[in-house]
């Protein structure tokens, strides 16, 4: 219990308050300068180095306290409610730490542009934007380490997990379980909505860029083939093992019986666990991550798990774990 709360307590610190003091500390300093700024200020500058977009000053502020706040707020979010639950594992440790590193880039650069740009008559001659966001980027990846090195280590666990049962079998029966996963319906609604956003793309290219239109359209198609690909599996366990397809047939996972230590179920949290939705892979093992909470698990024998969020999770790992214990039986 006290490791646990030494581990929450540290991801705050990290997660949270480190992120709401480096913007704090930005917004307020850009707000003491805005008598200072020209009227309008640079907010965008090209490649050349020169500024190529200008907004009203208080705009800055806003955005980075916008940008500083929600995404460090989002990965807090999706950690430390899972990490006061009880789970552990190094992809949490990993997101505390990036929101701390993404709000010091942030505060880095916004605060920066503001800077070089006090006392000046106009915003087109402020400089180049190019040594902000080199110092930024260090001063991220600083920030992201020691964020790293001040959370303890974290070995991975999922509260909840049990190992199943193994279902009877008698040598010569067969026995098969089945089911279809399928994405969370906000995920559905996100993919869905990116690649009619690229259809569309595709459609206006083809009559205002005819020359760009083909590049347009092959991405469009590329998100539509990721969309279809990913968004249901079917989920089988036989005498082959544990078998995870594609609706489309590709991508395809197996993990064979002699290749399976234990099976069971355990609840995850997608983005805490792995990082993220879809197919992933994290320091514990690849996951088909297309919802929250329940999840067929796997160990195999290298130590790593595949894990799968489909519903009647308990009731594919007993008969996976009948199927093992059969195969071995059958291979004494």
């Amino acid at each position: 219990m006290e490791d646990r709360r030494r581990i929450v307590v540290r991801a705050v610190w990290v997660a949270l308050v480190v992120p709401v003091l480096v913007t704090v500390v930005a917004v307020a300093l850009q707000l003491a300068w805005l008598g200072q700024l020209p009227d309008p200020v640079a907010v965008h500058w090209g490649t050349s180095g020169a500024p190529n977009g200008f907004a009203a000053a208080w705009v800055v502020p806003v955005m980075t306290a916008a940008t500083g706040l929600l995404l460090p707020g989002i990965m807090a979010a999706v950690t430390i409610p899972a990490l006061g639950r009880g789970a552990q594992g190094a992809t949490f440790r990993f997101l505390a730490a990036t929101a701390a590193g993404m709000a010091t880039m942030t505060a880095v650069i916004s605060t920066w542009s503001v800077a070089v740009q006090r006392g000046l008559g106009d915003a087109a001659s402020a400089p180049s934007i190019v040594p902000a966001m080199l110092v930024g980027l260090v001063a991220a990846l600083a920030v992201g380490v020691l964020g790293w090195f001040a959370q303890p280590v974290q070995h991975h666990v999922v509260p909840g997990a049990v190992a199943a049962a193994p279902m009877p079998v008698r040598a010569g029966e067969r026995v098969m379980w089945t089911r279809t996963a399928t994405a969370a319906r906000w995920l559905s609604g996100l993919l869905l909505a990116v690649t009619a956003l690229n259809a569309a793309l595709a459609v206006l290219f083809w009559f205002t860029s005819p020359e760009a239109a083909p590049i347009v359209a092959a991405t469009a198609l590329l998100v539509l083939l990721a969309f279809a690909s990913t968004a249901s599996f079917t989920v089988r366990v036989d005498r082959e093992g544990l078998t995870v397809t594609s609706a489309l047939g590709v991508p395809r996972f197996r993990v064979p019986l002699d290749d399976v230590v234990s099976a069971g179920t355990g609840d995850t949290v997608g983005f805490g666990e792995f990082g993220g939705y879809g197919i992933r892979t994290a320091g514990h093992g690849t996951g088909v991550i297309l919802r929250n909470g329940e999840a067929l698990r796997v160990t195999r024998t290298s130590g790593r798990q595949f894990v799968v969020t489909v519903d009647d999770a308990a009731l594919g790992a007993s008969v996976l774990q009948g199927l093992v214990a059969q195969h071995r039986a059958g291979a004494a």
